[in-house]
Order: structure tokens, then sequence, then C-alpha cells
């Protein structure tokens, strides 16, 4: 025996060298100057003059600012000559102070000065009027347009935030209040002289400045289609995960439902985020970038951030927005931007949500209840001779762990009981069904979430600091099943001097998950008319109908055999199983850690011209642990059935414990040159850099026997090289040997590196402010191909034009009603990379599972022509504003063409491809769309707002230059997502034409335009199977959208947001397969039956009302077999339409008001309540939720239904402390 605590300590150096990491943001706070007064949000100049006439002022201005003054000659000749000195004034103040004296003002219009003359001065028809403009956290908002409405009078509040206008002293006179960003407010006069108004930020509103990772632009000089997500819209939904906040919100992204039934019913929705159709026919899913670096392969971004922590999500969806970030990038690209320190005064807040769903019912599971399951196994006793096998076979009866029903029927064939005993029997029986003792013993009522969030932040003019610390604890709906996250995120910036600056940051996420509950699934092995604990809570034995490691030699042998075993050979467990027994002796953990650094430095050595230099490291790490005591299934059985009768125990008796260690790390290099200038009416953007890219993973498993945790010791020497039969049970063991991993027969060795090396180029040139024109360039050099390959660098590149109408002296006639208009036009290529194939001999590394000697299985001969994966995409769009701004939105049409896409294709068998298929550069995929949303300030007064949100996306998509490798049954039906069709949609449906039952009760189908008998058919091999099924539609949506209202009276917010699909079809519930050679004759069987039996086919008059055909007439021939497996589920009977309206989410918010928090020095308070996934309000399916179908032939599918099919609902409180 040896220790192996040195092992156990060594999982975790990797933290003790990081740590340090951690504390550099702290050490730089600490040594940073202390924070000075906040920068004005509008710009400060210093300027020095003397008695300098006025054009002189006006070229001074100019030199230190970027904007530019328009006037008439006429209006400066008579002005006296300017004296000023100002230093660090805003430019606001320098203006004021130079004309104050004059009969000249001044106005902004973007970047122009426009002189003008001052309105005539006030009289006794006019009153004046002061305020303070204020945001929704009660800071001055200096900049803001105040204007009478109907008049030219208008003036900008201060850098304080202040104002003073003069107003008619007529009826009816109001004052707008506008500012870039912001909701504009209108106000209606009094009495009163003195107003303060506050201004929300408007979330309709395009952005005005977008991130695409290696650069932020503003909207006016983006070409490509983009759509950013604001903090405040976000934060509008409570899902804890950022990735469920985005579903709704994009035009053009979809969430794909990949609800497949050999899923576990509690993993989460393998939903793979689709943007503008499939670009591969691989992984499909968008880049992922957080504060500007992909984030590593080997980590979930979505569980490892905070969503709290998001300044803005933009989703980057052509070539122009997303072709710089190379690989991977055809798919999409999604930025993700967290927040920084703003404040100027210390500012903390606290947020507290609490979630709520209800545990799924197992009773709405489509099983016959157990009073219908009995009078349908009687059925088959006495009518069918389906259980001959076991109700009329001695040595079968005496063999297995028979069902009780099951049993009670051999009883009464066999002419141990009659039938009144076996009546009494039956009425005992229907009253117990596993499920209600499962929910009590194994669920709770409630799966819980609770999310506490602590945000710091402080800034200046040259340090920003910002810190958050989440804590989240989920208790699952199973009993002993829970997470506990905790996400630390540190962010600062310093700018010691204006040419330079460095900004560091770091992330880190624990999590520690306990999987001691059991799941759902379980159920699929249960008998449902069983107990599992007696009337005084005593485990009692249990039957699991289940060929698992798990639960190995339990099915094979009866309880009283194993009994008689353990007491002849004296073994040390007993070798009962029970289900209670095994959740009460579960030590499952698993713990995570996820750690990402960055580290920036920004180097401006002259005006316009920049140097950054960045750096990312991202360690992940992994460790799962699961003990096995000595009251554990897996103990006793192994112990036992390995046992010999010499008394020794190749398998020694003690505890067994698996534990798998993964490794990660990322490292993430750039550099990169930016210059901007503006030079007359050219503006000119110019940047070039260089990236390197580095993944690394690898992971392990661990075994050892024997093991006790408290010495820390387990048994070295084990043989598991020697098979071990016969086994004192006289069971074989199909294993033979002893598993080096307890309880794994298989297990897998992975890792994984990867490597990139980029060269990339961006320009953006405008002219006259209205005529942009982009582009942008990048080479990427992998690895995946071979540290040698052959394979050419891949330049991914795109050009892109935008054309500002509105600024077009055309326009300004429109200008009061089209606000803003630009035209969009892009194109250009992208790449990704499909890591299934390989340019040379590929293969898994394996280990005998008898020998135990290694060897390596061939995956696929060597691929020379192996290329990158190419997407060309064109795009057309137009972001518009009218009626000043209160409706905007845009308008994108799309076409994307995949090419040397890798597919399946069949080739010769002689060239070494494994099962005669090669994956090769041969597919192509077509995707066009149209994308269209709408943003509305409805109604927009004092105390009653009213904003709507509408998109829309379509897209069609075909598959091209395949040809089928596989054409079956199958390949129509249940494997028709991998054999794709050519020239079909990827989710294309096909289905057999559905022409009734028979006279015999059994379906018939039109084949050929021939109405045909199942029974016609002996020889599957000679149906074409073009002519048996025909194109019926598509799964995914061909429409899809999301439509939100958002209603503000007063302190309240109601959110309402609808989710719609259209245009695509689903597969409704159907029958088990192979029901009449296996199902039906099988003790898998005798766990629960679906309810779609108890309404089955009995007579002519069932035709138009059975659930399922006649099962008196019993089919043996493999082809009919196989044409009813088909056409049950694939029938166009059972094939609905899937169109839907959901209602996705309803949010109501409270803001206490701030008269109330003066009292406790509270900022801000909200509360918020919210329900999401409430269920569809229109459907054309019958009776069921078309994303959520109740299937019963499939315990999986059941099972998904109910785990899935629930809603979920929130509260929580904000509170901003000071």
């Amino acid at each position: 025996m040896k220790t192996f605590l040195k092992k156990r300590k060594k999982c975790f150096h990797g933290w003790r060298s990081l740590k340090h990491f951690l504390l550099l943001p702290i050490v730089f706070f600490l040594l940073a100057p202390p924070p000075l007064t906040a920068a004005s949000q509008q710009e400060k100049i210093t300027i020095t003059l003397k008695n300098a006439p006025i054009t002189k002022f006006f070229e001074e201005v100019e030199k230190v600012t970027t904007f530019k003054f328009f006037y008439k000659k006429s209006q400066i000749e008579s002005f006296p000559n300017v004296t000023i000195e100002a230093k660090d004034q805003t430019l606001a103040s320098v203006l004021n102070s130079v004309f104050a004296k004059s009969n000249l003002t001044y106005s902004f219009n973007e970047k122009q000065i426009v002189i003008q003359e001052k309105p005539a001065p006030p009289s006794s028809q006019f009153i004046k009027i002061t305020g303070l403009v204020l945001d929704k956290n009660q800071q001055p908002l200096p900049g803001v347009a105040v204007t009478v409405l109907g008049t030219k009078r208008g003036v900008y509040t201060e850098e304080d935030g202040s104002f003073e206008i003069d107003i008619p002293r007529t009826r009816g006179t109001s004052l707008s209040f506008v500012m870039i960003g912001m909701n504009t407010q209108i106000l209606y006069p009094d009495d009163k002289t003195f107003y303060q108004v506050v201004m929300e930020d408007d979330l309709l509103q395009l952005s005005e400045a977008i991130v695409t990772g290696y650069q932020t632009l503003p909207k006016e000089r983006i070409t490509g289609a983009f759509t950013t997500l604001n903090s405040e819209l976000l934060e509008k939904s409570g899902n804890f995960s950022l990735r469920d906040k985005l579903e709704g919100l994009v035009p053009g992204l979809y969430f794909e439902p990949n609800f497949i039934e050999d899923q576990y019913p509690t993993d989460q929705p393998n939903r793979s985020i689709i943007i503008r159709g499939a670009s591969t026919f691989g992984n499909n899913n968008p880049l992922i970038v957080i504060d500007g670096f992909p984030v590593s392969s080997a980590s979930d971004p979505w569980t490892s951030i905070n969503p709290d922590d998001i300044e803005n999500v933009t989703v980057l969806k052509d070539a122009s927005a997303a072709s710089i970030w190379g690989a991977q990038a055809a798919n999409g690209v999604i930025v993700i931007t967290t927040k920084r320190g703003q404040s100027k005064e210390p500012k903390v807040d606290v947020a507290v949500d609490y979630f709520a769903q209800a545990a799924p019912n197992l009773n709405k599971i489509p099983w016959a209840s157990s009073e219908q399951a009995i009078d349908i196994y009687k059925w088959m006793a006495f009518e069918t001779n389906y259980l001959d096998a076991f109700t009329t076979n001695v040595p079968l009866y005496d063999k297995y762990d028979l069902a009780p029903v099951i049993r009670t029927l051999a009883n009464v064939k066999q002419g141990r009981m009659t039938m009144d005993q076996a009546n009494v029997q039956f009425d005992q029986l229907k009253k117990i069904d596993v499920r209600d003792e499962f929910a009590d013993l194994f669920m709770n009522k409630l799966e819980t979430n609770v999310k506490a969030n602590i945000a710091y932040q402080i800034g200046s003019k040259s340090h920003n600091f910002r810190t958050s610390i989440t804590a989240t604890s989920n208790q699952k709906y199973n009993k002993g099943n829970s997470k506990n996250d905790y996400i630390i995120s540190v962010s600062e910036q310093l700018a010691p001097a204006k040419w330079f600056s460095v900004s560091f940051g770091a992330n880190l996420n624990l999590s520690e998950v306990k999987n001691n509950g059991v799941e759902i699934k379980e159920l699929n092995y249960l008998n449902q008319m069983t107990r599992i604990l007696d009337e005084n809570g005593n485990y009692l034995p249990m039957t699991a109908q289940d060929s698992r490691s798990t639960y190995d030699s339990y099915y094979a042998l009866s309880t009283a055999a194993r009994r008689d075993t353990v007491a002849k050979y004296r073994l040390p467990y007993d070798w009962d199983w029970n289900l209670k027994r095994e959740a009460d002796n579960k030590d499952n953990t698993e713990k995570n850690s996820d750690l990402r650094l960055t580290a920036k430095a920004n180097i401006m050595p002259f005006a316009g011209f920049s140097i950054e230099l960045s750096y990312q490291y991202q360690y992940i790490n992994r460790y799962l642990r699961e003990y096995y005591n000595e009251n554990s299934w897996t103990v006793r059985n192994q112990v036992n059935n390995n046992a010999r009768m010499d008394g020794t125990y190749p398998v020694p008796p003690g505890g067994m414990l698996y534990e798998r260690k993964r490794f990660g790390a990322g490292n993430n290099y750039r550099a990169q040159m930016t210059y901007d200038k503006k030079i007359g009416n050219h503006s000119v953007k110019v940047m070039a850099g260089t990236d390197w890219r580095k993944d690394y993973y690898d992971e392990h498993p661990y075994g050892y026997y024997g093991y006790d945790p408290q010495a820390l010791t387990y048994a070295a020497q084990i043989d598991f090289k020697t098979p071990i039969t016969p086994k004192l049970s006289g069971q074989s063991n199909y294993y033979q040997t002893i598993p080096m991993i307890p309880g794994k027969y298989y297990f897998s060795i992975g890792g994984r590196d990867d490597r990139f090396v980029s060269y990339f180029g961006n320009f953006g040139y405008t002219y006259l402010s209205k005529y942009d024109f982009t582009g942008s360039i990048r080479l990427d050099k992998t690895n995946l191909f071979g540290s040698s390959s052959d394979s050419p660098n891949l330049p991914q590149w795109s050009l892109g034009f935008g054309w500002q109408i509105t600024k077009e002296g055309f326009a300004e006639r429109f200008k009061k009603e089209i606000n803003y208009l630009k035209l969009r036009a892009s194109y250009g290529w992208n790449g990704n990379i499909d890591k299934s194939a390989a340019p040379y001999l590929y293969g898994y590394p394996w280990t005998d599972p008898v020998t135990r000697l290694p060897y390596s299985a061939i995956q696929s001969a060597p691929n020379p022509n192996l290329t990158w994966e190419k997407t060309s995409t064109y795009n057309i769009g137009l972001d518009y504003g009218v009626l000043s701004n209160n409706i905007s939105g845009s308008i994108n049409f799309y076409h994307k063409d995949s090419k040397d896409c890798l597919v399946q294709m069949a080739v010769n068998g002689t060239y070494g491809f494994q099962n005669n298929r090669a994956t090769l550069n041969a597919g192509r995929l077509k995707n066009t769309g149209f994308e269209f949303d709408i943003q509305a300030n409805i109604i927009n007064n004092k105390n009653f707002k009213w904003q709507a949100l509408f998109n829309y996306s379509t897209n069609k998509n075909i598959a091209t230059g395949i040809t089928r490798v596989l054409n079956n049954i199958m390949a129509y039906t249940t494997m028709s997502f991998y054999y794709r069709k050519p020239n079909q949609p990827l989710s294309y449906l096909a289905a057999i034409e559905w022409a009734g039952y028979d006279e015999a009760g059994l379906p018939k189908f039109m084949y050929d335009g021939v109405e045909t008998k199942i029974t016609d058919v002996t020889d599957i091999n000679k149906l074409d199977m073009e002519k048996l099924f025909k194109f019926v539609g598509q799964k995914d949506p061909k429409h899809f959208g999301s439509l939100t209202n958002r209603i503000a009276w007063k302190n309240f917010d109601l959110s309402i947001r609808l989710y719609y699909k259209f245009g695509h079809k689903v597969i409704g519930d159907y029958p088990p397969t192979s029901i009449f050679s296996s199902y039906m004759t099988a003790t898998k069987m005798y766990t629960f039956l679906p309810e779609k039996m108890v309404n089955r086919w009995k007579s002519p008059s069932d035709a138009n009302s059975a659930s399922m055909y006649n099962l008196n007439t019993k089919i043996t021939n493999s082809a009919q077999t196989q044409l009813l497996d088909a056409i049950m589920p694939y029938g166009t009977q059972n094939v609905y339409n899937a169109s839907s309206v959901r209602v996705q989410s309803i949010s109501l918010t409270y803001t206490v008001p701030r008269s109330f928090l003066q009292k406790f020095n509270l900022k801000d308070l909200r509360i918020v309540i919210e329900g999401r996934n409430l269920g569809p309000i229109i459907k054309f399916t019958p009776g069921f939720d078309p994303d959520n179908v109740p299937y019963s032939s499939s315990t999986y599918g059941a099972l998904l239904f109910v785990a899935r099919n629930r809603p979920e609902f929130s509260a929580g409180l904000k509170i901003g402390l000071f």
C-alpha cells in the first residue's frame, strides 16, 4: 500500500503560481495616484489670446479640437478683438465667454460649430427658466440640447447639468431635452422657474459605438451587419446565463433545439447558436470574444463570466464585420465587453436574485397508469403469446426477478394461483406507481437558484477601477445535486500620461458541483408497480432492467440466487440492489476553476498614431471525483462478482475511487498599430497587427481500488490482465478482466494543442462625413493541417461601403421626418476549420480490454488535399431613424456561399478510409436571408411611456455538392441530420405518405403513387427510397423573431417579450419501435408502457381514432418491421406544423422614488419580478407544445418533456448603496 497524498496536492499546484497574477490589478490600484475629479463629458481645451481677431480665435480652437466653425463673413466683420485666458475649460464655457457680450451665439451640429445671430432680447412676453438635467443615477448631464418646441430658441446644458433659457409666456409652451443615447424628454412649464429633469437611457436607439473586439468605431463608420445590446437591455432579462439573454433579441440569431431522444433529460439542451444559417456541416457555433480575445476552446464562456459585469454584447454577422477574426468567423462573432470603472465618486451596487422552477411532474409523462398497464398485461398474457416466454417457461420464471404483475400472471398460467386470487393482487398493484415514491424520495418540490452580486467602482481622468464578486447557489430538483459558483472580476485602467495608458483585468470562476442525486432517467429501468422502501423505511430488494455496468449482473441473476451465493461462499458483502441505498452512498464531486488574465498597453507617440500590445492568459482546471464506499453497489458487486473459491478477492474489498483531471491553458498575444486622422474632409483609420494564439489541454483518468479516504491509501498490486472466469455465481463476464478504472470498462485519455499565427489589417476612409469605405484582410496559418502542411495560408478579406444619405443636400427637406438614413454594402471571404479530418494518417489510441496492450485504431487514411472551408458573404443593409429617431432600426439582405465544406463522401474501399467513406472538401452550403428590426417610442409622456422592439428574420439554406453515402430508411429518418440530402435544406424532413389502416388494423402507405400495405413488402432492399419518402418541410424555422413591449408608468416598468417561429415541422408522438420483435417480449417492457397502447386499433371502427395500429396481428418479417417503425413516427399523419408564438418572458420593475431613498442614504433601489418560458399562446399542434413534444415511446423522450417544459420565475433586488 502506498499513499498518493503527493499526487492529490499536485492537482492544484497551478493555483499557487496563478494566485500572484490575481494580485497584480490590486497592487496597481494601490500604487496608482488617488482619483482626480471626473472629466467632463464635454471637450476641455486650453487657449490664450490677447487682442486677437475673432478669426484667430476660430483657428486656435480648430487646432486643439476636432470641430470646424461655419459662419458668414458679414457676421464677424464688426466683431471686437478677443482677449481670453482659459485653462482646462470646457469648449462650451470658452465659447460662452467669447460670445457673452456680443450679438452672436453658436450651436453644435455634430463636429461643426455654427455661428448665428442671437434672437431678440427677452421682453415682458418671456420668462426665464432655469433647471438641472440628471441621468437616472442622479449624475449631471452636460451637452443636452434644451429647445423651445416650435422655435429656434435653444441652449446646451453646462458641465454641471444646469441650463437657463427664456421661454414665451404663452400657454402650451413646452421644452424638449435631447441627447444622443437618451430618451427625449418633454417638459411643460407651469408657474415655477426652476425644474429638475431626469433623462433615461434609450434602449431602442442604435448604439453609437460598435465594439468589434479589435477596435471601437462609431456606428456612422460601420459598413457591416451587426447588432449591439447594451447592459440595461440585457439586465431586463433575469436569466443567470448571458447565453440565454440573447435569445430573441438579435435578428438572424437562432438557438437550434437539438432535443434528440438519447440526450439525458437533466442535461441542458444541446442548443447550437446559429447566426444566419449554417456555414458548415460540422460545428456551427460562433466565435466568442471577451474583451478583445477569443475564448479558449477548453472553456465555457457562458458560465465563466458574470452577466452583471457585461457592458455590451455586439454580434458581428457578415464578412465586413467578422473577417478580421479569421478562423470560425464564418459562423459569426459574438463580442462581449465587460464593464469598467467610470464613476467619479466611489460607487457600490448590490444585487440579489432568487429563481425558482417547479420540479418535473412525473405524472405528466405520457405513460399508461398502473391500472391501464395491468389491463394491457392481462390482454398480452391471455389473448396473445407475447408473455409466454416468462409466463409458461418455468426455468425463466425461477431465474429472473420478474415484475410483480408478470409473476402474478405467470402464477395464473402455471396453475399456481386462481384468477380471483390474482385479481386481489392486481387491485393492490393498481394503487402503486413508483413515480409517486420516486418523487417523494429523490426530488425537491422546487429547483432554486440564489445569486448575490456586489460591485465597486471608482474612476477619474487618469485612473479607473472596478471589481465585482458574484456567488450563486443552485439546488437542483434532484435531492443531492447542487452547484455553487463564484465569479470574481477585477479591471483597472491607468493613464499616467496622455500618450500612455495600461489596463489589467482578471476573471476567476470557481465552481463546485455535487452529483449525488438520482436522475429521473433512472425511471427507465424500474418496474412501474414496485416499492423502494417498506413501511418502516427499510430498503427493499429491487430489480433494475438495465445492462449498464452500474447494475452489472443484477438482471442476469435473481435476488435469491445472489443471496445463496453470498451465504455459500461467505462473501464480504450482501448482494441486494436498491435505488435509495445507492443515492444514500454516493459521493460524487466536480470542482472547476477558470482563470482569465489580460494586460494591455497603449502608446501614442504622436497624435493620431497608437501602438497597442495585448496579452491574455487563460487557465482551466477540471477535477472530477467519484468515491464508492463499501455500501455502494459498485463495490459490493465487483468484489462479490470476481471473488475466487479459494477465498481470495482479485478485486480487493474496500472503497473505490475514480478521478478525472483536466488541465487547459490558452495564450494570446497581439501587437497592433493604428493610425486615425481627420484632414479636412477626409477621415482615415488604418490598423495593422499580428496575433499568436495557442490553446492546449489534456485530461487523464485515475482509478484506485481498496481506497481508504482517511488513510489515503489504496491497493497497489492488482492484476488487470488475467481474465477471471468462471464466476462463483456461474455467470460469464463479457469483459473478462478487472477494469483499470473502477466502474469504467472503457475510458479515454485526451488532449489537444491548437496553434494559430495570424496577420491582419483594416482600413476605413470617410469623405465629407458621409461616404465610408472599409476593408480588412487577415492571413491565418494553423497547425491543424500538420506542423509542415502544404496547405496554403488562408487569406480572409472584406470590402464595405456606406452612404449617409441624410447628409446629402437633397435630403435637407426631409430631415425633420427622416433623421438618419444610411445605406451599407459589404462583401468578403471567411474561413473555417473542421477538426474531424487531417491530411495525415488519423487514428485513436486504445488499450485492449483483455490484453491491456496499447494499440491504435485507424480512423481514416491520409487526405493530402485537405484545405480550409471558405465562405463568401455579401450584405446590403439600410439603417434608419425617423420622427426625431422615435422610430429606428435596420434592414439587411444577405447571401452566404460556403465552399469546400467537409462532408462524408463514398469512396473506393482500396483507399483505406473507414467504412469506405472519406471526409472531403466536397460540400457546398448556400444561405439567403432577410432581417428587419424596428424600435419605436410609441408614447413618451412624463408619466407614461410605451416602447416596442420588433425583429424578423428569415433564412433559406440548401446543401449541394454531396452524395448520399447511405441510402436506407435510417438515412431518411433518425440519421437524416448526418446523412444529408443533396439540394435540400440541412434540417430537411422526409416522410412516408400515410394511407390509413387496412382491414387488419395495420398501416398502409403510398409508394410511387400506389396504395400499399405493410404486409405487401417482403424485401426492404427492393424499395426505392426516393419513391417511398417525400420532402415535407424542414425542422428549423424559416421565419423567426420577437416582439418586446415595454410600458412604463410612473415608477413601474412592465416588459413583455413574445418569441415566434414559423415555417417548420415537428414529429409527433409515436409507438415504440421493434414492438413485435423485442419490445413486447423483453423484460425492459415491464418498466412502463406508453399511453398510446391504451387506445390502440381494436376494430375497423377505430380507424380514425386509434392512437396506434393493431397489436393482435403480429409482424415477424424484418422488412415489414422496419417499415412499421418508420411509418409511425415518419408518416405524414404524424408530421405537424410546428409554428408557434410563445411568451418568452414577462417582467415587472418597480423603482423606489429617490425622495424616499434619501432618508436611508441610498442612490437606487429596484425590485424586479419575472416569469420565463411561459409557453405558447398560438400553436398548431393538437394538444401539445411543438417545442416540447411529449414522446412516450422512448423513456428519454418522455423525460425530456417533463424536465424541460417548465416555467421559471424570479425575483430580484438591485440596490445602489452610494
